[in-house]
């Protein structure tokens, strides 16, 4: 029984993202369905509750598109209809269990609809029902997950890397049979790096539909998109490293308590620094926050902030501005300069610091990509190393990993390839346990991972914060041919072995 049914009752709109009418409900739906059961149950298409006595779907998360796409999802697996749903909000009620109740007079249904309500203000608003038998054409359904990223502009070799390994892993898990009955689709939100962009495309993808979310890379575009994706009743995977984007679900990213340390030992333990000058930038969330700890790090280390230079790169990323905050920087006699920046502007600064050879020179995590090499060159890396992570090769058994990027793409992963490979797993993994992709029981499920394996190694989230422990933060410089692995006279300084 194919139609269009619209009903409002009470003085509330319902909240079709899981939390219920607080004073009545809305109906809008085409050829929907109700379910036969007794009691509450959990089912792919939302948690099913009684409602005067009927069995409604609550949806949660799925607006406009992804209702009239994923509501066709088949509940025929367990016996009901199909379900298709359109853009108002509300309670799913069944069409066809109503008729068989009430008999297929639409004036017949209308009053015992009316009946069943008691003497509420009961408004029909509009009922048009199809011949029965009308042939429903079914769409293949997936599981769309974004993966946001800094897809283009200045970051765009990060955000590549990214949405080449959520791909890596969709496509394996979809080789394999897929997931809770569906294949799993990657949708890209590009944002640029740019918190404005981003909120722009977070919010046309969320339209469009997902049933989940990896990313963002950048913290201070996290602290805008991340809230989005949790409104929208989603799980996200996030690749942020900021203290300040913690909550906002769950990272297999090292975080900035996380790798202060690792910068702090680097500049005493393995460089032997007695004073260090910063260069900062004070325009994002992630390298104000790195500031901060790190001054208080090496300050506790008893090591002199000679200079803690603030600088806001330029959408141009005009060179003036680093090669300025470089003379101010050593202008203050420091052991060790470090540039506490993302990349590109932290490679200029290695390209600078290339001329002082008689000072030190590290750049900070923002900087760790490939691109980080491609600007500054190979010599001004090796003289300026960066923290980052293992290269995609160096992780213990990453060779299966790495020939199937190298397969699908031909092209090497980028330095954060494998965690964005990892989250799309984690987050599937987690959703079969989970048994859908619901925010309640999903995140019950990811905030107890224990000893998740992936090509990044073992990996444990800690709750409330959602971030992984152990971290996996080094110290990266560029071998010949100017690719990233970790430093060995680093490794060897401090007791890192992989």
């Amino acid at each position: 029984m194919c139609g269009r049914m619209s009903l409002w009752w009470g003085k509330s709109q319902p909240n079709i993202r899981g939390n219920g009418p607080t004073a009545g409900f809305v109906i809008s739906y085409e050829c929907v369905t109700v379910v036969p059961r007794p009691s509450p149950v959990w089912l792919p298409l939302g948690r099913v509750t009684w409602v005067f006595g009927f069995q409604v779907h609550r949806y949660q998360s799925y607006p406009h598109d992804i209702l009239r796409e994923e509501c066709l999802r088949p509940a025929v697996q367990r016996g009901y209809n199909a379900v298709r749903a359109t853009r108002e909000r509300g309670v799913l009620m069944s069409a066809r269990r109503i008729f068989g109740r009430f008999g297929t007079s639409i004036p017949h249904l209308a009053k015992n609809l009316a009946l069943t309500l008691g003497g509420s203000a009961l408004l029909i608003t509009s009922f048009a029902v199809a011949a029965q038998g009308t042939a429903q054409a079914s769409q293949p359904k997936v599981w769309k997950i974004g993966l946001e990223g800094p897809i283009t502009g200045s970051q765009s070799d990060v955000g590549i890397g990214m949405l080449k390994g959520a791909q890596l892993a969709a496509q394996e898990i979809n080789a394999a049979g897929g997931v809770l009955g569906r294949q799993v689709q990657i949708i890209p939100i590009d944002d640029a790096a740019d918190p404005t962009v981003g909120v722009s495309a977070a919010d046309a993808a969320i339209q469009a539909g997902l049933d989940g979310v990896v990313g963002p890379y950048n913290s201070g575009v996290g602290l805008q998109t991340l809230p989005l994706f949790l409104k929208d009743k989603l799980v996200p995977i996030r690749l942020t490293s900021s203290t300040s984007t913690e909550g906002y679900g769950v990272t297999l990213q090292p975080m900035n308590d996380q790798i202060s340390p690792i910068a702090v030992q680097a500049l005493t333990t393995w460089q032997k620094n007695t004073s260090v000058a910063i260069v900062y930038d004070n325009s994002t969330a992630y390298t104000q926050g790195a500031d901060t700890s790190l001054v208080a790090g090496l300050q506790g280390a008893g090591v002199s902030v000679s200079a803690n230079i603030p600088i806001i790169p330029s959408t141009s990323n005009d060179p003036g501005v680093i090669q300025a905050a470089v003379t101010e920087a050593l202008a203050s006699h420091p052991t060790g300069v470090y540039a506490d920046l993302y990349y590109p502007e932290g490679a200029l600064v290695a390209d600078d610091m290339i001329n002082f050879p008689g000072t030190n020179c590290l750049a900070d995590y923002g900087s760790a990509s490939v691109g980080y090499v491609i600007v500054a060159g190979i010599p001004a890396v090796q003289n300026c190393p960066v923290l980052g992570v293992p290269a995609p090769a160096d992780f213990a058994g990453s060779a299966p990993f790495v020939s199937a990027f190298e397969g699908m793409f031909d092209s090497a992963p980028g330095l954060w390839s494998p965690y964005a490979f990892d989250s799309v797993n984690l987050l599937v993994q987690s959703a079969v346990k989970a048994h859908n992709f619901q925010q309640t029981p999903l995140a019950r499920v990811l905030y107890s991972t224990e000893n998740f394996m992936g090509w990044t190694g073992s990996a444990t989230i800690l709750s409330p914060s959602g971030n992984r422990t152990p971290s996996t933060v080094t110290v990266d410089t560029s071998d010949a041919s100017g690719s990233l692995h970790v430093d060995l006279a680093w490794a060897a300084a401090v007791g890192y072995t992989p």
